[in-house]
């Protein structure tokens, strides 16, 4: 299973992208989000990992962007933010027909123990960089 992991903080993205890898994901990593839709469409993986704080092009205009792409609107996209309520509010609006959301403030260690509902992880475990 691909995941693309869009993060701008190395350190969060090194860490989550290491907590996948080792529950056997494939992870493709891009640092902000013009780079993040470019491998969306590149690569069309199972489950993208969205930072709302991104420079050049916003988590909120990703998933918009996401969602309104045909190629790529299927994709289940789980946002990950250290800033609660103000993108709580932010992701709300964004919500359309095609975007559902739930917020959850779990480790992304947590996440990937729990039943997600996007797949279970291939048998091997490798790491991609965009």
């Amino acid at each position: 299973m691909k995941v693309l992991l869009i993060e701008d903080s190395k350190f969060q993205r090194i860490a989550n992208g290491r907590a996948l890898v080792k529950a056997g994901y494939c992870v493709i990593h891009a640092g902000d989000g013009e780079e993040g839709l470019r491998c969306a469409r590149e690569n069309v993986p199972d489950l993208i990992l969205l930072d709302f704080m991104l420079p050049k092009v916003s988590g909120v205009d990703v998933l918009r962007t996401l969602k309104g792409d045909a190629l790529l609107k299927h994709i289940p996209v789980v946002v990950l933010s250290g800033v609660g309520q103000a993108n709580e509010t932010k992701l709300m609006k964004v919500r359309s027909g095609s975007v559902s959301c739930e917020v959850r403030r779990i480790p992304c260690e947590q996440f990937i123990a729990t039943d997600s509902g996007v797949g279970t992880p291939p048998n091997r475990s490798q790491s991609l960089d965009a």
